[in-house]
Parts: C-alpha cells; sequence; structure tokens
C-alpha cells in the first residue's frame, strides 16, 4: 500500500543530465520536479536552511522542459569527448554524497537497527547503521548525530531521494520527534569508460608509468590498477591492463566528462596490441 505523501515513481532521463521526479501530496495532487544535476536548483532548495519534505517539494518546483530541450541535453553531454578522434564516453555508475538530518534528540541507532530487518549495525565495529534502499538502488550510512552518507545513486536527485527516505523512515520509527533534512551535498562522482582496444588490445601501464611517473602510482604486487594523477585535473584515473579505466574525484558530472576528455590524448597513447 503506497503511504501518502511518499514518492510513488521517480524517472530519470537523459541519465546524469536530467531527472523528473514525482511525489504524491495530499488529495492526489502531483508534482514535478526537473533540473540538471550539475547543480541549478541545489541552492534553491536548502538555502533557506532546514527544510522539509513538503518545503523541498514546494520550493523546488519548476517547469518541466521541452522534448526538444531534453534531446539536446543529452546530445550534448554524450558528444562532450567528440573533440578528440575515437573518445569513448565515460559512464556515471557511482556517486558519493552526504546530508545532515536536524533531530530533536540524538538518534537511537540500537533502537532503529531492530525495527529494520534490511539494516545492518554493530557499535563495535562501525559508529553508523547501514541501511539498504530498494528505490533509489542506494545504501546509506546513518550516524546518531544526524549525519548520512550516501552511496549507489546515479545523480544528485537520487541522493536527495535516498535520504528524504531515510528521514520518512526515522519519521515512522520515531514518531515523537522532529527530523528535517538539512542539505545533501555530492563528494564523489565515479565513471567508468572502456577503452576501443579491440580483441588482443592492452593498455602498457608499464610505460605508462615510465613516461608519467612524476604523477602516477603503480605497484602491481599490491594493486593491478595504475593510479594517474594529473596536475590541475578535477579527476583521477585508475588504469587497467585490460582497458578499463575508473574515473574518480569530480564534484560535478561535468567535471569526469571534461576531465577525461583532457586526458584521452594521453592515454590513448599507451594503447597496444599484444604481441
Amino acid at each position: 500500500m503506497i503511504l501518502k505523501k511518499s514518492v510513488i515513481l521517480y524517472w530519470t532521463c537523459c541519465r546524469s543530465v536530467g531527472v523528473v521526479i514525482f511525489f504524491r501530496m495530499k488529495k492526489r495532487k502531483y508534482v514535478a520536479l526537473s533540473s540538471v544535476s550539475s547543480g541549478r536548483g541545489r541552492d534553491k532548495v536548502f538555502a533557506s536552511g532546514s527544510v522539509s519534505h513538503e518545503q523541498f517539494v514546494r520550493e523546488l518546483t519548476v517547469d518541466l522542459p521541452s522534448a526538444a530541450e531534453e534531446g539536446s541535453n543529452q546530445s550534448a553531454l554524450k558528444s562532450v569527448c567528440d573533440e578528440a578522434d575515437l573518445c569513448p564516453s565515460p559512464t556515471v555508475h557511482n556517486i558519493v554524497s552526504t546530508s545532515l538530518i536536524e533531530s530533536s534528540a540524538p538518534i537511537d541507532l540500537v533502537a532503529l537497527s531492530r525495527l529494520l530487518p534490511y539494516s545492518f549495525y554493530d557499535r563495535n565495529r562501525f559508529a553508523a547503521i547501514t541501511i539498504r534502499i530498494e528505490t533509489p538502488n542506494c545504501t546509506t550510512l546513518l550516524f546518531s548525530s544526524g549525519k548520512l552518507v550516501v552511496t549507489g545513486g546515479r545523480d544528485w536527485f537520487e541522493c536527495v531521494l535516498a535520504s528524504l527516505c531515510v528521514c520518512r523512515i526515522l519519521r515512522d520509527a520515531f514518531p515523537s520527534r522532529v527530523f528535517k533534512l538539512v542539505n545533501c551535498e555530492v563528494q564523489n562522482i565515479v565513471g567508468h569508460v572502456e577503452l576501443p582496444i579491440g580483441e588482443g588490445g592492452m593498455l602498457d601501464l608499464q610505460s605508462m608509468y615510465g613516461k608519467l611517473e612524476l604523477n602516477c602510482l603503480y605497484q602491481r604486487q599490491m594493486f593491478p590498477g595504475l593510479i594517474y594523477r594529473p596536475e590541475a585535473s578535477p579527476v583521477v584515473l585508475l588504469c587497467f591492463y585490460s582497458g578499463k579505466v575508473v574515473i574518480t574525484g569530480g564534484k560535478t558530472v561535468e567535471d569526469v566528462h571534461e576531465g577525461w576528455r583532457k586526458l584521452w590524448p594521453t592515454v590513448r597513447v599507451f594503447m597496444r596490441q599484444k604481441a
């Protein structure tokens, strides 16, 4: 049974460019939210300090973009690497964010773990309770202070939605207390890309380390990947022999795409065919 005032449907459009989220409100009214994950609406949502679920929905309500605008945004994001020859486009697969849930009293994590079968808490090992959320598919770490870490989101809106779900869980578990979501900030965006090396191809990590030693860390006895930290770059690359590259360290989706576009000419030099 769908709870009133609960989120019933969200739809990610343009993958990491825009998202449309539908919330069910009182009297069966629907409010649509749309923005880009670069942060156009974030300051607007949390500028006034702590916000409730209803305030969040009311303040972030904007007009939906037209189909032409959505198609234009999607095409622009996919073609960000076209300036470099055969540059493969990265895919964002994980966003790590931090949120803060204000509470009128410290959160009793022991009592919460007894109420939630999909959670794990061992205070002797770690100070936070792990709560897994099915929709959106995220994992959260909640501390007794109200600090919340969200992992597994594909965009900022999924991180906000997961934070609101945890806030809703707390309100249901402790109805006498007041819980408010204050903010949600992206800390790290992780993407990946497959190099077009074809069958029998490889990425020569040893040569890459020899040429870029000052900006690289490579100890194959400890870790099979090469860590490439270029100067003045918003991202860090984890390069593997198989041609897989993990892009991490970005704060926005634009950081991931723009950072990879600039580093692609350097990485492609070390693509080889196996002897």
